[in-house]
């Protein structure tokens, strides 16, 4: 979460890790549950058509009910730095929660797979086979094959150190925004285009690329 405590979330569970043991927190429900940092302490979770929050002393509060019937739809959730809090779905588009409202933003039939906040305040909103979405005030930038894109399916969003965004898509299709141009990696660069899932970087400037069946790979500049 934002104060450096490490959360784990499975297909049912989830646990915080307190001292030197893993600890369950109670969350009612059976459906799977999305997770993400919450800026007043603990996790946003979203399970069972509902929002909730848990705390590191371990429990759990209900917060609303989200605008749409069933199970819940909700693929990836992101607190930004005004507490606003996106919401992407399956199939039902980008949500904003704020003022105790939900309001929709991106209308899309592709699902929403992951959202990032960049430090330059862009909401970067990945997709399954739409491409890539940069949000700022009142304005949609759409990233896309045309625009240098090599896959529109994106898996993982992240920046570094350097503030390059990266960005890791299907067929291992792995690249950065930086500049207002995409650079994308190759087997020149060391990278021999993998199956991937995510990519996280590191305090001294490296970035780590988990793959399918090929284990975690180190990118270092130079």
């Amino acid at each position: 979460d934002f104060e450096g405590n490490l959360w784990l979330v499975n297909a049912r569970n989830l646990k915080l890790h307190l001292g030197d043991e893993w600890r369950d927190v109670a969350v009612s429900g059976t459906a799977s549950m999305v997770v993400a940092p919450r800026r007043a302490g603990g996790v946003w979770i979203a399970r069972e058509a509902r929002l909730r929050f848990a705390t590191t002393n371990g429990e759990s509060q209900a917060v609303v009910e989200f605008p749409w019937k069933g199970q819940s739809r909700v693929q990836c959730m992101w607190e930004d730095r005004r507490n606003r809090l996106w919401i992407g779905t399956v199939g039902q588009g980008l949500f904003c929660y704020v003022n105790e409202k939900f309001v929709p933003v991106l209308p899309t039939a592709s699902s929403i797979t992951c959202l990032f906040e960049d430090s330059q305040d862009n909401l970067w909103v990945g997709t399954r086979g739409g491409g890539l979405v940069r949000v700022r005030e009142r304005h949609f930038f759409v990233e896309n094959l045309n625009r240098g894109l090599r896959n529109e399916f994106v898996r993982s969003l992240a920046q570094d150190s350097a503030g390059r965004v990266w960005l890791l898509a299907a067929e291992g299709s792995l690249g950065w925004w930086q500049n207002h141009a995409w650079h994308q990696l190759g087997e020149t660069d060391g990278w021999p285009g993998f199956e991937a899932f995510s990519v996280a970087p590191a305090r001294e400037g490296t970035v780590w690329i988990s793959t399918l069946r090929r284990g975690v790979w180190r990118w270092a500049d130079g």
